[in-house]
């Protein structure tokens, strides 16, 4: 969480508009890519869509559903129409996600329960051990 903590009001958010997706620290960024750069920072390749990354989350919910989610775990929001997910954070251990808000415009750490309230939890993914 040490290299996801530091880039807490450090990126500013940058809307993708269906180009492609900025992923540029000082530029501006979206909240996968974010997720992207923690990880890529921690030595785990993670793909280049929330879609991709939400592959195999299925199995992770499966184990995750019944317990408390684990620290460094993706956790990806419901929101779009299409079933796919609209929003993805880094779980902290601590009820809270650290994620790249669009409605903040920065990187922030917020409570699980308010983020929820913007879209329904559909699953964790491990990404980092």
């Amino acid at each position: 969480m040490r290299i996801a903590r530091s880039y807490i009001g450090k990126i500013r958010y940058a809307n993708c508009e269906g180009g492609p997706h900025p992923q540029d620290p000082l530029k501006g960024m979206t909240c996968y890519n974010f997720l992207r750069l923690v990880a890529r920072e921690s030595g785990i390749h993670v793909p280049d869509s929330t879609g991709l990354q939400y592959v195999g989350c299925w199995e992770m919910w499966e184990i995750l559903r019944e317990a408390e989610p684990m620290n460094g775990v993706a956790v990806f929001f419901n929101g779009r129409r299409d079933g796919k997910p609209a929003h993805v954070g880094i779980y902290t251990g601590d009820e809270t996600v650290i994620h790249l808000s669009k409605e903040r415009g920065t990187v922030t750490e917020d409570s699980l329960v308010d983020l929820e309230r913007v879209g329904a939890i559909m699953g964790y993914r491990l990404i980092d051990d």
